[in-house]
């Protein structure tokens, strides 16, 4: 997402405006039943989103990603370059999990990617209708020679 997205209320009324400088894609998982065996669905737009460090914007979590990725060196051997794109949940005590690769370059690629985003400091969860909830959150992290 890049630029100024609006969220709206059932009466159209703006209730949230969020401006993005960095491209990122959330995405929505929803169901309406659950029994006692099941985890609550992870949910896109919740109240009180997700804050990496108690940022109001997700920059500061691209800078974590960019500042602690290594490329690979085989990987930059053979020349190998381009976006990975990761699927993962901020679950409700702050925490990445679920980190699940949904397009792939190459494994050493991908597997450094799932190790940063592993290793992610612990985020303020997001709250919908008072309670911790898990939000879904797919990002591209793009491997590159400067």
């Amino acid at each position: 997402m890049i630029g100024e997205w609006s969220f709206y209320n059932n009466s159209g009324k703006i209730v949230k405006t969020i401006s993005y400088d960095y491209k990122l894609i959330i995405n929505e998982s929803t169901s309406n039943t659950t029994n006692d065996n099941e985890s609550p669905p992870s949910m896109l737009s919740v109240e009180e989103m997700p804050k990496f460090q108690n940022s109001t914007n997700l920059q500061d979590f691209s800078n974590y990603v960019a500042d602690n990725i290594i490329f690979p060196p085989m990987a930059a051997k053979i020349g190998i370059q381009g976006k990975v794109f990761l699927k993962f949940v901020i679950n409700e005590k702050g925490q990445v999990s679920d980190i699940k690769v949904i397009k792939k370059i190459n494994k050493d690629i991908d597997q450094e990617a799932i190790r940063v985003l592993a290793q992610s400091p612990v985020w303020i969860p997001g709250y919908q209708k008072g309670k911790l909830v898990k939000v879904n959150y797919v990002i591209p992290i793009n491997f590159e020679f400067n």
